[in-house]
Parts: structure tokens; sequence; C-alpha cells
């Protein structure tokens, strides 16, 4: 077909074309701001000083969170979130610190954090719990890391017991209740930098551990040393969010496999601690 009709034909096709990347862009955006974009959802108790502080200072609350466009679904964020590992650095100090039951613990000080810089004795401090499995290389943990740094602070990421390349020196690892070896790294952190304000910050199963810490301590005569506590991604409830992870062919199942996974990595790295007290087959 040519002349006129050809001529005719093409244009409709590039009108066809441009309508619908029109109108898909359009269904997206209306999509985006109706569904996507919400008020965060706040609880709180109506009588707590905290929670009055938190809502005259942290307006932003208040406001719609309007997440990435092009990655605004949760496990498309966690995904793109594991990719962020390579797209900064690890510079860290480490300093190990030794538990009194001689278990072994670090504390990983981002770029002269805690030697140089220039920063004075009551520069706020950072401190970074990692999640299951983890350590200071995950990338979230050096994303908050290098943000921290940005703002002219300390910071520091908490290694557990055998996490971050650390070995195991007891057959005593780490778990969601145990808070005893993040009270001996804040203890640590305070006896260096006594005038600096302490700030925690937490993700996954940090934040159960720094959850229990703060409720664990508060009842403490010395207090917990903490200014202030932040948990991202804190499952809350172990048992529901284990129910989720063990539903078939879902993201979360994925997750569960993934876990698993490094859970017997940590396992078979640390045999020769563990096998004195557990069944490894």
């Amino acid at each position: 077909m040519g002349g006129p009709a050809a001529e005719l034909l093409k244009r409709l096709r590039s009108k066809l074309l441009a309508g619908t990347i029109t109108s898909g862009a359009a269904a997206y955006i209306w999509y985006y701001y109706q569904y996507v974009c919400e008020i965060p959802q706040l609880y709180f108790h109506p009588d707590s000083k905290v929670s009055g502080v938190v809502q005259e200072h942290c307006k932003s609350l208040f406001d719609y969170f309007r997440p990435t466009p092009w990655l605004w679904l949760a496990d498309a964020q966690t995904l793109f979130g594991i990719v962020r590992t390579v797209t900064v650095g690890s510079d860290f100090d480490r300093q190990v610190i030794t538990c009194p039951d001689g278990g072994l613990i670090a504390l990983d000080w981002w770029r002269d954090s805690k030697s140089g810089g220039g920063l004075s004795p009551n520069t706020p401090i950072v401190l970074v719990m990692h999640g299951l499995a983890g350590g200071s290389t995950e990338g979230y943990c050096k994303w908050m890391c290098d943000a921290a740094r940005s703002k002219g602070w300390r910071v520091a990421v908490i290694n557990y017991r055998g996490c971050g390349g650390l070995k195991l020196t007891t057959p005593k690892t780490y778990n969601a209740a145990y808070t005893d070896d993040v009270r001996i790294g804040i203890n640590t952190i305070k006896a260096e930098f006594p005038d600096a304000p302490l700030a925690a910050v937490s993700y996954s199963l940090g934040s159960m551990i720094l959850t229990k810490y703060c409720a664990t301590y508060d009842e403490d005569p010395e207090g917990t040393k903490l200014k202030c506590a932040v948990m991202i991604s804190n499952p809350f409830c172990m048992s529901t969010a284990q129910r989720k992870v063990e539903i078939p062919f879902t993201m979360g199942w994925i997750y569960n496999l993934g876990l698993a996974f490094l859970l017997k990595r940590y396992v078979h790295e640390h045999k020769d601690q563990l096998e004195e007290k557990i069944n490894l087959d």
C-alpha cells in the first residue's frame, strides 16, 4: 500500500502509540497519587510525653508519604536495596569488644568517625544495628552510615556475635530477645564519648533487639543512654512474621528461603563452636 493511504495509516499508528503512552502515564499517575501516596498511620498513647515531642517536631509524619514513583512497591524496594550494596564502598575502622563470657562483638566506625575528621567530643553519634545474618557491609547499613556522616555526625555499626566476619568464640550467638551485647556496645561508646548524644537506628531483627533493649533498660537506674531510637522494618511479632513467610510461592516465602540459606551458612561458618552444643545435621 502506497501513497496517501500509507501516509494516513502511518499517522494513525503514531497517534495510537502516543495516545496509549499518554493514557498509560495518566493512569499510572492517578493510581500513584490515589492509592500509593498515603499519610502514615501513627500509633501512640494520647498521654505519652514522647509522642507529644514527636508530633511537635516531626511534621513530615502528618504529610503524604510519596515513595520513588518508579520504585513504590515494597518488594521492589527490598530487592533494589540489595543492589545498593555495591553502590557505596565499605570504609570502616573496626573496634572489637570482648564480652564478659569471652564472646566477641564489634563496632565498625565509618570513615574516621572515631579517630579523626576534626569532630568535637560532643558530636552526635548514630549507632546502626543490622538485621538477621547481616553485618556492617549490608547496603542499608552503609547508606545509613553515609547519610549520617554527611551530616557531620559520628556513626558506627554494631556487629553481633559471629556476624560481619567476626569469629564466634563461644557457643552463644544472638537473637531478637538478647540485649546484653547491645548494652555493652552502647556503654562502650558512651564511655569513650560521654558528652555526645547517642541515637540508634535499627533494621529488621535489629529493630526487635533495639525495641527490647529500650523496653528493658528504660527501667535501669542508668537508663538506656540513648537520646532516641528508630526501628525500621520491625517484625514486632515473631510468630506472625513466621506464619507470613511460610506461605508457599509468595514473596515472603522467597525471603524465607534466602534467610534460611544465610542462617545455614552462619551455622556452617561457626560449626567448630556450635557442634559442641547442637546436632548440626
